[in-house]
Parts: structure tokens; sequence; C-alpha cells
């Protein structure tokens, strides 16, 4: 017997609810931005089964077992339950921590709910045509991921969970978790009570994160695992509960937010993929890709002449110098470190990479001399244009001094390749990559054939989830 019939579901969940089934998307861009943002993520998937350290995480628990009519993993040859399927899509896609992200206080990155939206679309798809149904469309696809997404966003922009130890994917975990039930056929009700569920699911800690990197993409995968999990359950008939996030003394606020309450700066729309920032392949925080394209761009000016540079001025916005803490790092912190190492990596060889990543140890003592010559410093100036509520953006800027008093001329750059104000110049950038990565794992032919399919909008919407999954099998 359910005991919770007569409470009313907590104002958050009902307003995720709301938003799931009754906002259409009107703003036909926003698909476009959605389409470039699978391609991005499958790429670095693709390209991430070279490293043995993702792969060992990917297949089935039972080795050997396939799953009839199960989800596939693409680039691999794995059919399995959507679960453990969507545990390895996200795991792949979070690989290289180069995907897309959006500017908030804990954004989170769409790749680590594409697993769960696609594992679940391409079982769902199967169990379609087998009973004689037509299958999800890949519009239906990046709606489903449009709205996980903008879902994600909204919670994360005026709630820092870091500040409670938590780690920021716990809203990818409620925004998959909502998105596929109903993706499962579940009615309001079902999707409240699969919302509640993921509230209270274990939010992992952010220790992970922050002392564990590589543990980023393993969580990911747990994160849409555990969404898909949860989403069945309640298709199933799983009682949910209403006032999970404010029941006095042990809801989700009392507890996990130590008496705050989650509040949201916005209303759920389908703004967040149009604000998406793609990282064009640079493993770079997002706030310091203008400075690492500014550094690559140098190269060719000051890689002769790298024992005269006396020291390098690098001016920038203080979110650049902060990530997703409150407070400043100082100058020999691990984080602030990170950024002047990629300045440097890109001055010396003209670009960074997650190819380079490997045999970055090898490389080091050539860059390593010019990193301790990098001074980073905030400019009032790059602090306000990021602070502006148009345009956010991400300035930075750098300027080379010589032994001999020679100087380079101060480059600034406002916006990074995947900001939407560059997003034509940014598109030729993303799809490059992705060719470059199926190419890692298909033959020419093969690759060519993906490419020319995801390239063009309306097939590529139109276009069954299964028969693109079809073509990632290997």
């Amino acid at each position: 017997m359910n005991h919770n019939n007569h409470i009313e579901y907590d104002l958050l969940i009902e307003s995720i609810t709301q938003y799931l089934f009754d906002h259409e998307i009107e703003q036909t861009a926003v698909f476009d931005s959605a389409r470039l943002s699978f391609i991005d993520a499958i790429g670095h998937g693709i390209f991430a089964l070279r490293s043995p350290e993702c792969t060992k995480h990917l297949g089935p628990i039972i080795n050997g077992t396939i799953v009839p009519g199960g989800a596939r993993v693409p680039g691999t040859s794995y059919q399995l339950d959507p679960a453990k399927c969507a545990f390895d899509i996200s795991c792949m896609t979070s690989w290289l921590n180069i995907d897309q992200v959006c500017i908030g206080n804990e954004p989170g990155y769409p790749g680590e709910n594409l697993g769960a939206i696609l594992a679940v679309a391409d079982y769902i798809s199967m169990q379609r045509m087998s009973s004689g149904y037509a299958p999800l469309s890949m519009h239906n696809i990046l709606t489903a991921l449009i709205k996980t997404y903008e879902i994600q966003v909204v919670l994360g922009l005026e709630n820092g969970l870091g500040q409670f130890g938590l780690a920021q994917s716990l809203f990818s975990k409620v925004a998959s978790t909502a998105v596929v039930t109903q993706l499962l056929g579940g009615d309001r009700s079902r999707v409240k009570a699969a919302i509640s569920l993921a509230f209270l699911d274990a939010p992992q800690l952010k220790c992970e994160r922050v002392s564990y990197p590589a543990r980023a993409a393993f969580n990911a995968g747990l994160n849409s695992s555990r969404a898909v999990t949860l989403s069945f359950m309640a298709v199933a008939g799983e009682n949910g509960i209403p006032d999970a996030l404010a029941q006095t003394d042990v809801g989700f606020h009392a507890l996990a937010l130590r008496g705050k309450t989650l509040k949201l700066l916005r209303k759920f729309e389908a703004l967040s993929f149009d604000n998406i920032v793609f990282r064009c392949g640079v493993p770079a925080h997002i706030h310091w890709l203008t400075g690492v394209e500014i550094a690559g761009q140098l190269h060719s000016q000051v890689s002769n002449r790298l024992d005269d540079i006396e020291r390098i001025e690098v001016k920038t916005h203080r979110a650049a110098l902060q990530g997703t803490s409150q407070a400043i790092h100082s100058e020999d912190s691990n984080f602030i470190v990170t950024f002047k190492k990629l300045i440097a990596q890109a001055i010396v060889y003209g670009q960074v990479g997650p190819e380079s990543d490997s045999d970055i140890e090898q490389k080091a003592t050539r860059y390593i001399s010019i990193c301790a010559k990098v001074a980073i410093e905030e400019s009032a100036e790059f602090t306000q244009a990021f602070m502006a509520e148009e345009g956010h953006a991400l300035p930075n800027s750098i300027r080379v001094y010589f032994r001999d008093g020679s100087v380079t001329a101060d480059k600034r750059i406002d916006f990074p390749l995947g900001h939407k104000c560059r997003r034509e110049e940014g598109e030729v950038a993303i799809t490059a990559k992705f060719e470059s990565n199926i190419g890692s794992r298909f033959s020419r032919l093969h690759a060519k054939d993906i490419l020319e399919i995801c390239e063009n909008k309306k097939l590529f919407e139109s276009l069954a989830v299964n028969e693109l999954m079809d073509l990632f099998v290997v």
C-alpha cells in the first residue's frame, strides 16, 4: 500500500515534470546545437576506445553475456542490458574530459546524459521493431537531450553542491532519470516518482572528482546506469517519495544541503544548448580555452626563440582563477599550475589535445621551463566582460617578453572557438574532429558514410535510432 498518495510532490519535482510534458521546443537552432553535441560526444567516445584504461570498464558484467534485443555500445560489438549500456556510453564519452559545457555554478556535461538516453532509446527502438511498431527517431533523441541538459543546467545555475561536499553529477542523474522515465512511457505520476527516487539515491561525494579526476568518467557511467535503473523501477510501479526534498530532518534539503533549499534562477525552457560551449578537442577548463587558443597562435612567432623568453604575461577573468571554488586559487595551486602548463604546452607545440596525454611526461622537459615563466593575473575589464548578462565572454590575453627587451603584440580573444558567437567556425572544427575520431575506429569508407549522415541535418533527425546505432557496430 502506498501511504504517500495524499502528499503533494515537492514543487521542484512538479516543475520538472510539467516542463517535460508541457513544453514544446520551438527554436530550430537548438536542435542543430544538440546534433553537434551528439556527434562531438560520440566522437570522443569512439576515440577513447583506444585507451585500455577506458575499455576495461566496458562490456557485460559477466563476460560473454549477450542480451537479445539489448542496447548497443557505439564502436563495439557489445549488446547489453540498457543500464550497463548506459554506463558504457557515458563512461567512454566522458573519458577524455573534453565534453561540451554550459556556463554555470554546477553545469555538468551533456555527455553524461547521453548514455542513459541513447541506451534506452536503442533498446526501445529494437523492442518496437520486433513488435511491428515504429522506432524512435533521432529527433526524439535530440529533444530528450535538450530537455535533459536544460534541467541539469537550470538546477546548477543557483545551486552549488560542491559547498556541501557533493558532486555536481547529481543533477545529471536527476535530469536523466526524469527524461528516460518519460521515454519508457511513464506518465506524470511515474516521472515524479522517478525524480524523487533520483534525489534520494546516494549522491556522490565531490572528493572523487577533486582528488581522483580519472574517476569522473567512471562516475558519469554510474549516474547514467542508476538513472536507467531508477526509471525502469518507477515505470514498473515503484512508489515515489513526494516530500523527498522538503521532509523535515531526513529530506534531501535537511541532510544533503544542511537545511538550505534548491532554488531555480529561471524557468525551464531550451536555452542551455543555445549557450553551450564546445571545447573543440581541447582538454582545458572552459575559462582557459581562449588563453590556450592564443598560446597556440603564438607558437609560430616564438617557437624559435623559446630559450630567449623572459616571461609570459597572461591576463584573464576571475572565473578562470576560481574554477568551481568561491575563492581565487593560489598561484602555486594545482589548478593554476595546470592552466600554466596548458599555456606552455600550446606555445611549445602549437596545440594541446588528448592524443598527447599518454606521453606528456616524456615531453614535459620541453615545456616545463616555459611553464615557470607564465604569470597569470586577473583583469578587472575581463571579469566585467565575463559577468555581463549578454554574451558571457571568456576573455584572455597573452603577451610574451624576451630577454632582449622585445615583446609580442598583446593578443586578446574574448570568445572560444566553440562559443555560440563563433558557432559557424566552431562547427567546422567539431565536424573535422568527429571525422578524425571515427576514422580511428572505422574504415575510411564506413567513416565517410557515418559523416555524411551526421552532417545532413534533415536526414540525421529523421533517421531511426536503431539504424544510426547499426552504423556504429563493429
